[in-house]
């Protein structure tokens, strides 16, 4: 910035701190004309924060106005021709309450009902009859809670906002357009994110978690819930049938960690049962190949619970980055040393033996590449001496250790620097999906959902407000004057 530039800023900024100081002194004697004498500060707070909201309210429909106004009977959007078509008033959302706004719509020429459009609309960026700000207070009170939250919160905070039932549409309605244009944005915002101070690997976690669904019901099935039968008659029509009922959503993240596998920063995504792992696995894979590009040095991992469709799905979309040219699996530590505790329940009946050999098999995993093939003599020793129902439990862990030894290479994992617990897919299940899916009588749609967890995952991921300068320009466009005009 040249010096006269930065001259002129700094002139303009006193002058505009000066118009304020004298409109902050009208403000208090308005507060005080209606406070009346020995007002208490708490009512002068409250007075001056309606004052202060009032005035933002009268500044914002004054230029919102003068927008609408300033449009000809012909215009221009993206090089195609509008014509006005129907004059109206509308009532627009605040944080500072209802804006009533004379506008009109226009139609497209040449096209028998032709697509309208409200340039007003366009030109300001506002988005379902929303403020910019309004609209983003209700998408991130989205993200974070129900609405019902976000309410209070909004009115404790001396705002104004839209009814529940408004509100509810409102983010509902960009929660739909955020799933959609999530990829294209998350693309255009790995371009500028750079890595964490002191990266040294990537970790791709895998795992579903519970959401409670509303699904119809077909015709002459029988309740999945039992209800008791209503004393009174029903006369409102009741609405089709439903029934609530449990299913896996599938859970990603991608995990920056630093030298001693801690974590600093992740991604996180979720999606319904119904739309599966394709769309997340693809923007997991993204960040990883972005971050690659970054440093491509970083050591990858995948680190989850033994499930086996979920290392098919880790190991497809690590193989599908070209920058992925070597990878560690690790089965969660925690999950493991579960396991092994319940193996010497079977095999050693002494629990002063128990756990000193419990002590001996964590020691041998932290210190000892080859600790699980040690343990697994141990198992299958002692299952040689078992008999009866002891044998058959002790079967399916011995099952177990076989099929994933590989992946419980601890000291490894440590050598590299990565982590050897799964806490990050795991705090996305409940962060991204848990905190949000499961409130006291919460039920879902497959649209609400995909479009709540969006919104749910970009604000957990740290993304929201860089993804909503993206976003809430889609809403925007250039409103010109027609050539043709008169």
């Amino acid at each position: 910035m040249k010096a006269t530039d930065a001259s002129e800023q700094f002139r303009r900024a006193q002058a505009a701190m000066e118009i304020l100081r004298r409109a902050s002194v009208l403000l208090g004697e308005a507060v005080h004309l209606v406070a009346g004498e020995c007002a208490s500060f708490q009512t002068l707070e409250a007075l001056g924060m309606a004052a202060s909201r009032e005035c933002d309210r009268m500044f914002l429909g004054a230029e919102l106005q003068e927008l609408a106004d300033s449009f000809g009977d012909r215009i221009s959007v993206g090089g195609v021709e509008y014509v006005e078509h129907s004059p109206g008033t509308v009532e627009y959302h605040s944080l500072s309450g209802p804006i009533e706004v004379r506008r009109s719509t226009y139609r497209r020429v040449g096209v028998h009902n032709g697509a309208t459009v409200v340039p007003l609309d366009l030109e300001a960026g506002l988005i379902e009859r929303a403020t910019p700000a309004m609209a983003k207070a209700a998408a991130l009170g989205y993200a974070k809670h129900e609405l019902r939250g976000v309410l209070e919160d909004l009115e404790c905070a001396h705002r104004v906002p839209p009814s529940r039932a408004t509100m509810e549409r409102m983010a509902c309605s960009i929660a739909a357009e955020a799933n959609v244009a999530a990829p294209l944005i998350e693309k255009r915002l790995r371009r500028r994110e750079l890595l964490p101070e002191g990266a040294h690997g990537i970790v791709l976690g895998l795992d579903r978690g519970s959401v409670p669904m509303a699904e119809e019901r077909p015709a002459g099935k029988a309740p999945a819930t039992r209800r008791r039968k209503r004393k009174q008659p029903y006369e409102r029509k009741p609405p089709p049938p439903i029934d609530v009922n449990w299913r896996m959503a599938p859970v990603a993240s991608v995990t920056i960690t630093d030298a001693k596998g801690d974590a600093l920063a992740t991604r996180k995504y979720a999606a319904t049962a119904q739309d599966g792992w394709s769309a997340i696995l693809e923007r997991a894979g993204a960040d990883i190949a972005a971050a690659l590009k970054r440093n491509p040095s970083l050591a990858v991992a995948t680190v989850q619970d033994g499930a086996h469709e979920l290392w098919n799905l880790s190991r497809a979309t690590l193989d599908a980055i070209p920058a992925v040219t070597s990878y560690l699996e690790c089965i969660d530590r925690y999950h493991v040393s579960e396991r092994l505790g319940k193996i010497l329940q079977i095999i050693e009946p002494d629990p002063v033996d128990r756990k000193k050999e419990n002590d001996r098999w964590q020691a041998l995993l932290d210190t000892d590449a080859d600790g699980i093939d040690e343990i697994e003599k141990v198992v299958l020793r002692a299952n040689r001496r078992l008999t009866g129902q002891d044998v058959e439990a002790l079967s399916e862990h011995v099952t177990y250790l076989r099929n994933n030894k590989d992946r419980m290479r601890y000291r490894d994992l440590a050598q590299a620097g990565l982590p050897v617990g799964s806490g990050a897919v795991e705090s996305a299940c409940n962060t991204v999906l848990n905190l949000r899916t499961k409130r006291n009588a919460e039920h879902w749609s497959n649209q609400g959902l995909r479009g709540v967890l969006t919104l749910r995952g970009i604000h957990q991921s740290k993304r929201f407000d860089a993804f909503w300068m993206h976003l809430s320009k889609q809403y925007q466009s250039n409103v010109m004057p027609s050539a043709r005009a008169a």
